[in-house]
């Protein structure tokens, strides 16, 4: 009976550990350049929240929300904050184009991210080029 115990106990310790270990992989500044025009970054907070920032020539996009692990895969998602707004009388509207300064908000809805190595591929968006890569930034 005690040699169960003690097997369980320890398969339960040697779960938690490797749970700990993944999590602290993940967690910290991730970056994805494509040309000297674009350019991301992603955060991954130990607390289970991201923080987004996407620079390109003619705006940058932003956006905050939870992030998850489940078999490997990383699920981001934005805070509802960050849905679109539905626009009352389209028809009469005018459409409004960001500036090279203006800031987007975005909304990430349920981006799948895999970590191979040393990199986070992007396997499954709606708002992220598919091919997209994230590296950790080179330490100074």
């Amino acid at each position: 009976m005690g040699t169960i115990r003690n097997f369980i106990l320890a398969f339960f310790g040697l779960f938690l550990l490797t749970q700990c270990n993944t999590k602290r992989e993940l967690t910290g500044e991730w970056k994805y350049t494509n040309s000297i025009w674009y350019s991301s970054e992603l955060t991954l907070q130990d607390n289970g929240t991201f923080q987004f920032h996407d620079q390109g020539c003619n705006a940058q996009k932003f956006s905050r929300g939870k992030w998850t692990n489940a078999n490997g895969i990383i699920q981001l998602t934005s805070f509802d904050a960050f849905k679109p707004k539905e626009q009352i009388d389209a028809v009469d509207s005018f459409p409004v184009f960001p500036g090279p300064n203006d800031t987007v908000r975005v909304y990430l809805d349920k981006i799948q991210l895999q970590l191979k190595n040393d990199t986070l591929y992007c396997i499954s968006s709606n708002k992220l080029p598919e091919e997209a890569k994230f590296h950790r930034p080179a330490k100074r």
